[in-house]
């Protein structure tokens, strides 16, 4: 690839890719050094790279129930991003990738690397119910699920 033209910028990316379950992590790394290498070819520069670890995906991706995860933040043209993701649907070892344009980079850890299973964010309630509605659901001792408590408080206002 050329170097930045007259009126081409660059700009900042955050890329993370899901590598195959059965690689290594130092295979994983590789690939992520491959991808490094393309984008300084371009005239881009990998600003921070982190291996995630091995997780396990939400769904199977083409028969993998885990993938390694790999986290980068790029300062490239789009020129550069445009190939590498070319790269990337190309290599049989990638899964499933991601690159999202930023305005600016977040300066402390990948947020996949901190997070749990135990600290996910919990569900908040849906709209049908309100606060009181919710507190008064959970303090029955009833069997009657929420859906059938609802239907008998429709019918008990009709009356």
């Amino acid at each position: 690839m050329a170097a930045v033209g007259f009126g081409e910028r660059m700009r900042l990316y955050e890329n993370i890719f899901i590598g195959r379950q059965d690689l290594s992590q130092p295979q994983v790394e590789g690939i992520a050094e491959n991808i490094a290498n393309i984008i300084k070819n371009g005239s881009g520069e990998v600003v921070k790279g982190e291996y995630c670890g091995l997780r396990s995906c939400a769904y199977p991706i083409r028969k993998n129930r885990k993938g390694h995860y790999f986290y980068m933040q790029i300062k490239a043209p789009q020129d550069t991003m445009r190939e590498t993701e070319r790269h990337m649907k190309l290599n049989e070892e990638i899964l499933r990738f991601l690159t999202v344009s930023v305005k600016k980079f977040d300066t402390g850890a990948c947020p996949l690397i901190h997070q749990k299973a135990s600290e996910a964010p919990a569900k908040e309630v849906s709209g049908a119910y309100n606060k009181d509605k919710t507190e008064e659901l959970s303090s029955e001792k009833s069997t009657d699920s929420a859906v059938d408590q609802e239907a008998k408080d429709g019918q008990d206002k009709e009356q």
